[in-house]
């Protein structure tokens, strides 16, 4: 309301940036249509199996070069200035379905609700097509929900996670330097480039100079922020399209630029809430209740 009636912004522009918050929408609608026991194992199977199918789609596309799914991106591997001219970077949708499925199945395997094999052959499966994004922060996102998950479960489970993870790495990472040995390669090369990150140059120095550009636009509006679809970027830096002037790769700092004060505070009051409600339900389970893992999950 304040974008268009205030700023008079373009309406394109204003659903664009809202585009990110119809996710919020999403748990209430889930919550809507999962009403009973076999409503919820259905909802749940169908979660895996989508992330399945897609983390499928994920590894054929980069390891045979077709695009299977066209939302994504496709594209040759680059790591800082070097460019593996015979790998292939994929980007889709639904990476974070992936990453909720990956904990999910280990939790269950944790909990005994599920044999060593399935969870192996799963979980090598989506380490897979999550590997093949090389974000390091989709990375590091799925090592530290899979840790918090061991621990949410018990201290002792923590190093049956890690012990689970790191058979699946060890062995990822074998079976591709078998048969793609660039691609191993390229993990380590992503893995480590972390150490050169920070200046002009970088993915990481590219988010400071965004994050301050968005932190000066924030102070001239810190209360309701300066408005959805509102560019803060000066003239010039539509790099890669034309919406990235009103882009922020930081999500917390896209609310308090676009929405001010007022929608971060509206966000941690939801995840407290959240979290809240999450806490009372784990500790009302028993432990041999089917409903842990998903539990454990959703806290995660």
């Amino acid at each position: 309301i304040y974008a268009v009636l205030i700023a008079g912004v373009a309406t394109t522009a204003v659903t664009e940036d809202l585009r990110a918050f119809v996710y919020w929408v999403l748990p209430l609608i889930i919550v809507m249509m999962v009403h009973q026991r076999r409503v919820l194992d259905r909802f749940l199977l169908a979660l895996v199996v989508g992330s399945v199918l897609l983390a499928l789609a994920q590894v054929l596309q980069v390891n045979f070069g077709i695009q299977v799914i066209h939302a994504g991106r496709l594209e040759t591997a680059v790591i800082g200035h070097t460019e593996y001219s015979n790998v292939l970077r994929s980007t889709v949708p639904g990476i974070y379905l992936i990453i909720f499925a990956f904990l999910f199945i280990v939790s269950r395997y944790i909990l005994g609700k599920q044999g060593l094999f399935v969870s192996l052959l799963l979980s090598g499966l989506f380490a897979l097509a999550l590997m093949y994004t090389y974000g390091r922060t989709i990375w590091g996102t799925t090592i530290f929900g899979l840790m918090f998950v061991g621990f949410l479960l018990g201290i002792a489970r923590t190093i049956k996670v890690g012990m689970l993870l790191l058979a699946v790495v060890l062995g990822g990472l074998t079976v591709v330097s078998l048969f793609k040995p660039d691609v191993a390669d390229v993990v380590i090369d992503r893995a480590l480039s972390v150490k050169d990150e920070g200046d002009s140059r970088t993915s990481l120095g590219w988010r400071f100079e965004e994050n301050g550009l968005a932190l000066k636009r924030i102070q001239s509006s810190p209360l309701f922020g300066i408005g959805l679809g509102v560019n803060y970027k000066p003239a010039g830096f539509e790099k890669e399209w034309e919406g990235e002037r009103r882009t922020v790769h930081n999500g917390h700092m896209a609310i308090l630029l676009k929405l001010g004060l007022a929608g971060a505070l509206a966000l941690v009051f939801l995840l407290v809430r959240y979290w809240k409600e999450a806490t009372l339900l784990a500790r009302s389970l028993t432990p041999q209740s089917s409903d842990r893992a998903v539990v454990t999950v959703i806290r995660a």
